[in-house]
């Protein structure tokens, strides 16, 4: 039962409208948490501007205002509504920016309420650079080299200090507006200035620049009697430079060590402990590669990990994680807020998968601003993402590659590759762009060497392995023709993740041709359950998610039975049933407002 028993109204704050950084996933985790506090007898009251937001629809919530997203508005229906709490970890940085101001203010105060789950003092921990940096230091944890500064002398006399390249973050920012990557004085003054500007605050981090480092995020949960689980540990593919909502990422990690994972987990969960949050919580880490430590890193603490930032709100992670564990993270985080335990919300095997892989890629939108700069860095371009689960690295990547809705039809071997001699190959290898992953495929086929590769563009070795996995099977499908092809070699391409229509194009032929051979073989597509644990929730068999691969029936007691898992699905006692096409990544024209139809049109059918 909840120990907060005193509880009967609380105010959301939503996100706001969908901008980089801060997506719809915000709305389909505050429809959970809304749910679960109902479920509870407690009365909600939402506030939103969104126009495409589910959870401000009529009945989600007991009361709903359409207001701004402002200080002002928030006291007026706080005035009105009287709530016994306010919970802003489901509405974003904007919901995190206005707790903090009303709380600096000292309106939360004069109005008597209070903040659950991330409170004034967890959100100036994580999002006052001065007191991150304060924070972790009095717990011996690991962090870069860095000092905060509130203008640009002080910036000056701390660059100094830290040496260049510098990494200017901006304070309560999302998507890492305002932050840049100086090399010298001339660009650090613009710089600043900038990421002052852009800092409600006016606060900066000048932080060392571990640019080529590898970066990791880990999705924590923690409860009220300080017992915490780390749900997810996701590894970016870019190096340290590229925000991570720029970078392709996997979950479970493919090129750490246990030991680092372990690691990992230990300081996260102190960092969470230190903040003292309360529901979910990302962590960001950067960890410098094998080889051995530059000179000038030689001074960090901790040595090879270092804290790199967190975050006390729901986000891109948390909806990733809530996918590949089968836990409703919006519903559980909201339990948590109220005074649940982790032995109530999760069940026992709410983790991340070792089953299967799941690959996160973002989505960009630069086709629709030609002669836009394509470069990747510390502030997020991206307008969308979407995820590829597969039983390997290389399938999960594919399938994402093919969801981008980009025309290609994966990682390559699709015929639309650009060719380039090897001086531009090896320029846009060393520069982060969309493309990178490609130019890394189309280097390998040139023959350039795996090592070169790994040194222009900082990539793990092991990721680019796996791509030299891809090319060497494509290789040696050279001269052969579809009949050619055995059973095993068909079956291995699509654990490979490659699709009908790239393998006609190796094989030369048509798409048709490769479908009808395949069923020839029996190698069959099949759903499969990503996790049976939805019945921890109330949510019923329905809500499971699942991912698709092929098979050949020799293999088919190896994932269960095709009728057995179709039977685990509820279906209608008549049979019928209706296929929903979503609407993929959100992108310049087409966003939210789709999943917001999408959500009616299914409601609708239900009934």
């Amino acid at each position: 039962m909840p120990n907060n028993t005193d509880l009967r109204k609380v105010l959301i704050i939503g996100g706001g409208p969908v901008m980089i950084g801060q997506g719809c996933e915000l709305d389909m985790l505050a429809c959970q948490a809304i749910r679960l506090l109902r479920e509870h007898g407690i009365e909600t009251v939402l506030v939103d501007c969104d126009s495409t937001a589910r959870s401000a629809d009529p009945g989600v919530a007991d009361t709903t205002y359409i207001e701004p997203l402002r200080p002002d508005s928030i006291i007026k229906i706080i005035e009105k509504e009287q709530p016994d709490a306010v919970l802003a970890a489901f509405g974003g940085q904007t919901a995190l920016n206005l707790t903090s101001a009303l709380a600096r203010d000292g309106e939360l105060s004069r109005l008597g309420i209070r903040v659950i789950g991330a409170d004034p003092e967890a959100i100036a921990r994580v999002e006052d650079r001065r007191a991150f940096k304060q924070t972790m230091e009095e717990r011996g944890l690991p962090i870069l080299p860095s000092e905060v500064a509130e203008c640009i002398e002080e910036g000056l006399k701390a660059v100094r200090r830290i040496g260049f390249p510098a990494i200017i973050r901006s304070a309560y920012t999302t998507g890492g507006a305002g932050s840049s990557v100086a090399y010298n004085v001339e660009e650090f003054v613009p710089m600043i200035a900038a990421a002052l500007k852009s800092s409600p605050i006016c606060q900066v981090m000048v932080e060392k620049a571990v640019l080529g480092w590898k970066e990791a995020e880990l999705e924590v949960l923690r409860d009220s009697h300080a017992n915490a689980v780390v749900l997810a540990c996701a590894e970016s593919i870019e190096p340290a430079g590229v925000h991570t909502g720029d970078s392709t990422v996997v979950i479970p990690p493919q090129s750490l060590s246990a030991e680092q994972v372990d690691s990992l987990r230990r300081i996260a969960l102190a960092a969470v402990d230190a903040i003292g949050v309360v529901g979910v919580a990302g962590v960001r880490f950067a960890l410098h590669p094998p080889s051995s430590v530059p000179s000038s890193q030689e001074e960090m603490k901790g040595g090879e990990i270092a804290l790199m930032g967190a975050s006390v709100c729901t986000g891109p992670l948390t909806s990733l994680t809530s996918h590949i564990t089968g836990a409703p993270l919006g519903r559980v985080a909201a339990g948590l807020a109220i005074g649940l335990t982790l032995d109530e919300m999760l069940p026992p095997d709410a983790t991340e998968p070792r089953e299967f892989v799941a690959v996160k890629v973002p989505r960009f939108a630069f086709e629709r601003f030609p002669g836009a700069d394509e470069t990747l860095g510390t502030s997020m371009k991206s307008v969308g993402e979407v995820v590829g689960i597969g039983c390997c690295f290389a399938e999960a990547l594919q399938k994402a590659v093919r969801a981008l809705e980009i025309g290609r039809a994966g990682l390559g071997a699709d015929g639309r590759d650009e060719p380039r001699d090897p001086d531009t190959l090896r320029s846009m290898l060393a520069k982060p762009n969309p493309n990178r992953l490609f130019d890394v495929r189309q280097a390998l086929l040139s023959g350039m060497s795996a090592s070169e590769i790994a040194e222009l563009t900082r990539m793990d070795p092991a990721i680019i392995g796996v791509v030299g996995e891809l090319v060497e099977f494509e290789q040696g499908l050279e001269g052969r023709s579809l009949v050619s092809l055995h059973s095993e070699e068909l079956e291995r391409a699509k654990a490979l993740g490659y699709s009908d229509a790239q393998l006609a194009f190796l094989l030369e032929t048509d798409e048709q041709q490769v479908r009808i051979r395949r069923k020839v073989l029996g190698i069959k597509p099949e759903s499969v359950p990503i996790r049976e644990n939805a019945y921890f929730f109330s949510y019923g068999p329905a809500a499971q998610g699942c991912f698709g691969k092929h098979h050949t029936p020799k293999h088919e007691a190896a994932i269960g039975d095709a009728s057995a898992n179709k039977a685990s699905r509820s279906t209608p006692a008549d049979g019928r049933s209706i296929l929903v096409l979503g609407g993929g990544p959100n992108r310049i024209g087409q966003s939210a407002e789709f999943a917001y139809c999408r959500a009616h049109a299914l409601r609708a059918l239900a009934e």
